[in-house]
């Protein structure tokens, strides 16, 4: 049927969305059999992604991995020269304010991902005046500067962090959330993206902007996304295992298995690299 759509009804067609999902029930049973299907499916509608366009909405693919959340308890120290921590399961969060009452437009703050047992003024002055934007180490973590704003929902008040990487377009979130009347339990939400980030950082690393497709992409580049998630679990195991593991039990066979899709279904490797 489909075919038959692509074929002879390609003008009815307002927009192709594809999700590639770990929640379905052919990923948790079979999945060599699920990207097989999904290779099916994008071999169905090859003619819309080479040309990267149909009807209104265009075509768009995308992957959806299962949150990273840790529950257990969160903490909040104020520390000396001015300076608050907080603390839930292996992350720390050093905001510039000596409160979690901080201005509506955010304050500045560092993520970060590992323990930290003291925190003294060196340690501040040199978690606050590395400039550069990536992941950088420091006493038994990997820390990344950014601003952190308050947020509320039915449940209470809830804090977010955001790196400076924005001007990069790679993504760095984290979300902590305090035990509140009504939020029964307190916990930790990664929302990084590190399968956007390896896209982000190859892409760039090659000359190009973020949004471009590589012309002359090969197979080897997607590999080399592959490389760069694998380097960031080996990178991230000594400071927080948990993590390291969500990356490659959760992330890592999601990207390999669209990566397999694409290629059995002849995609162009360049189509890989377009953010549609």
């Amino acid at each position: 049927m489909h075919e038959k759509v692509v074929q002879e009804q390609s003008e009815a067609i307002a927009g192709v969305h594809l999700s590639f999902t770990p929640y379905t029930l052919g990923w948790r049973a079979n999945p060599d059999e699920y990207i097989q299907d999904f290779s099916n499916a994008i071999r169905t509608y090859r003619s819309f992604i080479e040309q990267g366009t149909v009807g209104e909405y265009g075509v768009r693919i995308d992957v959806r991995f299962r949150p990273d959340i840790q529950i257990g308890q969160l903490t909040m120290t104020e520390l000396t020269s001015g300076y608050t921590a907080v603390r839930c399961q292996g992350y720390t969060l050093v905001i510039k304010s000596s409160s979690v009452d901080f201005p509506a437009e955010g304050v500045e703050a560092v993520n970060v991902i590992g323990n930290i047992a003291n925190i003294d003024e060196k340690i501040i002055q040199e978690l606050f005046e590395e400039t550069h934007g990536h992941h950088y180490k420091i006493l038994g973590g990997m820390a990344k500067k950014g601003i952190v704003l308050r947020y509320e929902n039915k449940d209470g008040e809830y804090y977010g962090f955001a790196s400076q990487e924005a001007a990069q377009h790679t993504a760095s979130r984290v979300y902590y959330y305090p035990q509140t009347n009504s939020r029964r339990h307190s916990g930790v939400l990664d929302e990084s993206l590190p399968f956007h980030n390896s896209l982000v950082h190859h892409v760039t690393a090659l000359g190009y902007e973020y949004g471009d497709e590589l012309p002359h992409a090969t197979h080897q580049d997607t590999q080399t996304v592959l490389d760069v998630l694998t380097a960031e679990v080996v990178a991230l195991r000594p400071y927080s295992p948990s993590r390291s593991t969500y990356i490659q039990q959760e992330v890592l066979p999601l990207v390999s298995g669209l990566i397999t899709a694409y290629e059995n279904a002849g995609i162009d490797p360049r189509h890989f690299f377009n953010p549609m």
